[in-house]
């Protein structure tokens, strides 16, 4: 009896340690919901018809892994999203028929839903990754209510006062926008963009945002235009350029000091900068295979590059740059193509426009496709300024004309 005893106690303390150890995840999980949350309401509160798909979407990008991987269901976080209204006593639901929606009723609280919605979106977590009991997940993570109800508060505050972190506005972006996630969005009943109304608040917003506001407004509404409607690639364009400080420590500078024919190539040869910059990091995150670091330098690269392209639709360098992050980092064979093809319809416009009609930084492109025009570039450049250019250059180096071509024939035979 007394050994019996003794395992039991033994197998439970075993159970409540395991647990404990996952537990230490409770205020994370509780802080990057929330931050999630404060993003989605804040920059793209137009998308969400109810507050049940808003809850269910911060649900899918937080577990967005067993989402992916498929053991844990959109259905499910959706569920938990529609009950979070009932309160806590519905924290065992994953004993319900799920097929069937339970009766609503009143439930007077002062508490946020968001409270609820975490702590049943943890125990949804906890049962697909952990080896720990089923029945003893829901009464620990009600016992954890108070602490997840502060982290909350804390994070809310703190997005108030600092914004959420970078890496975690950057998912958040990628699943609003990236096609990869339009099924995922399809099935939340998120709201498509539309682009006329959305477009108009944000350029009242950003243009007295700070830093933007020192920028002749026609300068900002030249990119929206740029982007013929695409609210998801202005948004990444402001993301990307606040992240990396380009507004305040570029585009202010640029702005007041280049003319107006100048100014957007300039913008996008920062953007381009940056975007080759963390191109190189990702490239020695695979030498090192990093994979998790070289999964973080996917997003702000594509932001970059393609931020790049919003400036200055001329900008061939951001294609090329586009093109060689699908084809040997994050590999996509059409993404590549795609760009390929890109990089060549931007050079007819650039062949087909008169020279008095470009800027120096196009005009510039237009003479470097020849390759012996970008030679002599290059021997000008290690002559006159060798610090502007990068540690690897080959001063007989391959033109971007050459360097599409190959890659393009390298995609095609693949």
């Amino acid at each position: 009896m007394w050994i019996l005893l003794t395992s039991a106690i033994l197998l439970v303390s075993v159970v409540v340690v395991l647990f404990l150890r996952k537990m230490n995840t409770y205020t994370l999980i509780a802080r990057n919901t929330t931050y999630i949350h404060e993003i989605l309401s804040s920059e793209f509160k137009n998308s969400f018809p109810s507050e049940d798909v808003l809850l269910a979407t911060c649900g899918v990008i937080d577990a967005r892994k067993y989402v992916m991987e498929g053991s844990l269901t959109v259905d499910r976080i959706a569920t938990a999203a529609l009950t979070s209204e009932f309160g806590s006593c519905n924290l065992d639901f994953m004993n319900v028929d799920m097929s069937v929606n339970p009766t609503r009723e009143l439930f007077i609280h002062d508490t946020p839903r968001i409270l609820y919605f975490i702590m049943q979106l943890e125990e949804l977590i906890f049962h697909v990754d952990t080896h720990v009991p089923p029945k003893h997940i829901p009464s620990a993570v009600k016992s954890e209510k108070n602490a997840i109800k502060k982290a909350i508060k804390a994070t809310q505050h703190k997005y108030i006062t600092q914004g959420a972190p970078a890496w975690l506005k950057a998912e958040t972006y990628a699943f609003m926008s990236g096609e990869e996630f339009a099924g995922l969005r399809d099935e939340l009943g998120i709201i498509p963009s539309t682009p006329g109304e959305q477009l108009d608040e944000l350029f009242q917003e950003l243009i007295q945002r700070k830093h933007w506001k020192k920028i002749n407004p026609d300068i900002i509404k030249s990119i929206f235009n740029n982007a013929k409607g695409d609210v998801d690639a202005v948004k990444r364009f402001i993301f990307i350029s606040e992240l990396h400080n380009s507004v305040g420590n570029n585009f202010v500078e640029l702005a007041t000091s280049v003319s107006r024919k100048h100014v957007l190539s300039m913008f996008a040869l920062t953007l381009y900068r940056l975007g080759s910059g963390i191109l190189k990091t990702a490239f020695s995150a695979i030498s090192d295979r990093d994979k998790e670091k070289l999964e973080k330098c996917v997003v702000p690269a594509d932001m970059a590059f393609t931020s790049s392209i919003l400036c200055d639709p001329n900008f061939l360098s951001a294609y090329l740059g586009m093109a060689i992050l699908y084809s040997y980092v994050w590999i996509n064979k059409d993404a590549a193509l795609e760009f390929c093809k890109k990089f060549k319809d931007a050079e007819d416009r650039l062949l087909n426009t008169p020279d008095e009609e470009l800027n120096t930084a196009q005009l510039s492109q237009k003479k470097n496709l020849d390759p012996e025009e970008f030679r002599n570039t290059l021997k000008k450049m290690a002559e006159i300024a060798p610090h502007f250019l990068p540690d690897d250059t080959e001063i007989d180096g391959q033109g971007m004309r050459d360097k599409i071509n190959e890659l393009e024939a390298e995609l095609l035979q693949a």
